[in-house]
């Protein structure tokens, strides 16, 4: 046995998880390739987005979409790929650092101050719908709909959009 080979590929195997581990503390950005499941708005999967100040949930990722001026969480369902990066030539340098959590999409959706107008995507769906969130429980959405009250299930929730010009608190 070669000791000598063996620690070298060890050294290099930590080498590489040091690196690793030093371009997600550093991430500020995130380039996303999506599933051609995803909604038509962020193109399928012909498209590639970036969210900034991203944030890494148990089932989801999150940021903000600096074109749009839009916040989106989509599940890593309809992730192809994702490429974490320290910065983005030509958007200002303030956007946070990547964070990690081990919630899930549903358990995100407890920490919102409902009632919200929010846009949707669910499972079997081709587009966006903008809703009126009203509550958010353990299962459920209670969403409006026009003039429609209806319970969403949280499992079919694939993505959330807001456009920050738009994300606000409804009244009651």
């Amino acid at each position: 046995m070669d000791f000598e080979r063996l620690f070298g590929d060890l050294e290099n195997q930590f080498d590489a998880m040091l690196a690793q581990r030093e371009r997600q503390s550093s991430c500020r950005a995130v380039e996303l390739a999506l599933q051609k499941t995803a909604p038509r708005e962020l193109g399928g999967g012909a498209r590639r987005i970036l969210l900034t100040s991203p944030h890494l949930g148990a089932d989801f990722v999150s940021g903000l979409e600096p074109k749009e001026g839009a916040w989106y969480a989509l599940r890593l369902e309809l992730v192809r790929s994702l490429r974490m990066l320290p910065s983005v030539a030509g958007l200002p340098g303030f956007a946070a650092e990547l964070t990690r959590g081990a919630e899930t999409l549903a358990q995100l959706s407890q920490e919102w101050v409902t009632p919200l107008h929010l846009r949707l995507f669910c499972a079997g769906d081709e587009a966006f719908e903008a809703v009126r969130v009203a509550e958010a429980n353990d299962n459920f959405l209670v969403c409006g709909i026009g003039d429609f009250a209806v319970n969403l299930p949280l499992t079919n929730l694939l993505a959330v959009g807001a456009r920050l010009g738009d994300f606000s608190v409804v009244d009651n």
